[in-house]
């Protein structure tokens, strides 16, 4: 079986996967450093001479990052370049190794290009995107016979043009950048790169020299680059991280002055003793927020790049407020430790019940089709998130399946609601959400609920009916619709010929080809009802009764036509009353010249 992959997968990986447009500096960053490390692992520059250059040219809205690196030659560099979510990179090795980082400029600007070479090639090569057409394609409705792979073709070229032997590069270039995604603001971009990027700490910073020997003893080596920055090649500064010596602090007697005396470190070790990460923080008087939001709270690198925001470790404060009066880094070591891109962890606890560990049930195959019990399996996993306003008010995870129908074990079957990761009601909670129920039963899934205002009743069976419990509800019966109409296409796919999905993507019997049309098919819709699929899987069923349903519908537009167009267009118009003005425009074109006739005609059909 062929198995095709929704061309809504690319827009979950771009705007999906990112809560801030600027997260693009990060990855192209990230991949920039990663090609220089296989450089000077390769021996063609030292760390010392690699360069990564970012310019904003908000004039011409053009961004463009360069780095010195390995390059991708010119056999590898079309598969590599448009290959989705296939990176070669090792998640213990690399920063970035899911292959989607460099998507992440597709929905702030207009074409998105990537240019690279190798040394010792003459060639460069050049895969531009169309972000426009893109978007186009990725309109409800609009070119919905595209899998992710002809999106993908469809938008991009690749062209090679000749290069100097000795070049060796990747740059990306955004242009016709978006002007609300502020990423055109080079200050901002400038404040943001400080605080992600694997940047030095300034020299004037001494404490940042005690902070790497202490890591360093400790045999954590920070890796560090440097990144220029300006609105063009003749105007770049050397960006640094944004730690000072002194420090505004805002408590209730204003904005003071605080400074760092010392410095303290700390580790972070599992229950076994292995060390998972390192950290440091400064010493000072601690009398309140740090006014300047580029240093406080303990920052977690990985690769020296950070990973979540300033606020990322608050909840893990008593007090999550005490995170803002600290600066400092965390630097994690542990190789088992994966970076998640929901952007929120799912809180799990270890429960034992006679002594062994209990999990929840979801397995990577299972069975469904309550008629033909089909063994399917679960190919990938898309998440959704739905906000309120900037509230991140829910986090919705779904499997990718083939769709056969209701899945057999009632422990895994439905999208299950939770909160702080506890069941709200139970596997058909959130049926009545669905245009038809049933296919509730036919997805895997959790909703979990993040929003402070959603509150869970007393019975813990539903939520409390507020405002914002019902600005939920209505976004997830839009996926719901979304994610039904999925289950829909992929069953005409399996299970109708080409006719009956002319059939039933046809409008108006107007739109039916009548070699796709004959006598036994309208005998059949008549006589045709579900009982008559008894054996037959669900998903068969679904697409059988969906093209009954419409060629019923075709066959009662077809009994009320008449030989004139403008009242077969007029709906409003029962059958009984086309039929009188039907014979009322035979005498009309009996007795005027065609001309007049039409006039009257059309005067009438529209006024009626």
């Amino acid at each position: 079986m062929e198995i095709s992959i929704g061309k809504f997968t690319l827009e979950s990986l771009t705007t999906g996967m990112y809560n801030e447009p600027e997260a693009c500096f990060r990855e192209y960053i990230q991949n920039a450093v990663d090609a220089i490390d296989v450089a000077v692992q390769e021996k063609l520059l030292t760390v010392e001479e690699s360069r990564i250059e970012i310019i904003i040219d908000d004039e011409r809205k053009v961004i463009s990052i360069k780095d010195n690196g390995i390059g991708i030659c010119g056999t590898n560099a079309r598969k590599t370049l448009l290959d989705i979510g296939n990176s070669s990179k090792l998640h213990t090795v690399n920063r970035g190794f899911r292959g989607i980082g460099r998507l992440g400029g597709l929905s702030y600007c207009k074409q998105l290009s990537f240019c690279t070479t190798v040394k010792g090639e003459d060639i460069k090569t050049i895969v531009t995107f169309d972000c426009e057409r893109l978007r186009e394609l990725l309109i409800p409705g609009q070119g919905d016979e595209h899998t992710l792979q002809s999106v993908i073709e469809a938008v991009t070229t690749v062209n090679v043009l000749e290069e100097q032997e000795a070049a060796h590069y990747f740059i990306v270039k955004m242009e016709d950048v978006d002007d609300i995604a502020s990423l055109l603001d080079l200050d901002m971009v400038k404040d943001y790169i400080s605080q992600v990027a694997p940047l030095p700490y300034r020299k004037n910073f001494y404490w940042g020299s005690i902070i790497k020997q202490d890591l360093e003893a400790k045999g954590v080596f920070i890796a560090e680059y440097p990144i220029f920055i300006g609105r063009s090649f003749e105007h770049l500064t050397q960006l640094y991280k944004p730690y000072k010596l002194t420090l505004d602090v805002s408590s209730r007697a204003g904005v003071t002055k605080d400074e760092i005396n010392g410095i303290s470190f700390f580790d972070v070790d599992d229950d076994k003793g292995t060390t998972l990460a390192y950290g440091w923080y400064a010493d000072s008087e601690f009398s309140g927020t740090l006014a300047d939001d580029r240093l406080s709270g303990i920052r977690v690198r990985l690769g020296n790049i950070l990973i979540g925001t300033s606020k990322t470790l608050s909840p893990y404060f008593k007090e999550s407020r005490f995170n803002g009066w600290v600066l400092g880094e965390l630097y994690v070591v542990s190789p088992n430790l994966k970076v998640r891109i929901s952007g929120y962890t799912i809180p799990t606890y270890c429960i034992c019940l006679n002594g062994e560990e209990l999990y929840k049930p979801y397995s990577d195959s299972f069975t469904s089709d309550r008629v033909k019990k089909i063994t399917d399996s679960i190919q990938d996993i898309q998440v959704k998130k739905f906000y309120r306003g900037e509230i991140l008010s829910a986090v919705l995870w779904y499997a990718n399946t083939s769709f056969y129908g209701t899945i057999n074990n009632n422990a895994i079957k439905g999208i299950r609601v939770r909160q702080g990761n506890i069941l709200i009601g139970d596997k058909s909670t959130c049926n009545s959400h669905f245009k038809e129920e049933r296919f509730n039963g036919w997805i895997i899934g959790e909703l979990h609920i993040l929003d402070p205002d959603l509150i869970a009743n007393s019975r813990r069976d539903d939520f409390e009916k507020n405002d914002t419990y019902y600005e939920l509800i209505k976004m997830f019966r839009e996926w719901a619709f979304s994610v039904s109409k999925d289950i829909r296409r992929i069953s005409y796919e399996r299970s109708l010929s080409r006719e009956k999905k002319a059939i039933i993507e046809a409008q108006s019997f107007e739109d039916v080809d009548a070699n796709d049309l004959c006598y036994e098919d309208f005998s059949y819709a008549e006589d045709t009802t579900e009982s008559d699929f008894l054996d037959s899987g669900e998903s068969e069923v679904v697409a059988e009764m969906d093209y009954i349903d419409k060629l019923s519908l075709l066959i009662d537009q077809k009994k009320t036509q008449t030989r004139y167009r403008a009242l077969n267009i007029n709906f409003k118009l029962t059958m009984e009353q086309r039929k009188v003005l039907e014979r009322v425009f035979d005498v009309i074109q009996q007795e005027y010249e065609s001309q007049d006739a039409e006039k009257f005609i059309n005067t009438i059909a529209r006024n009626f």
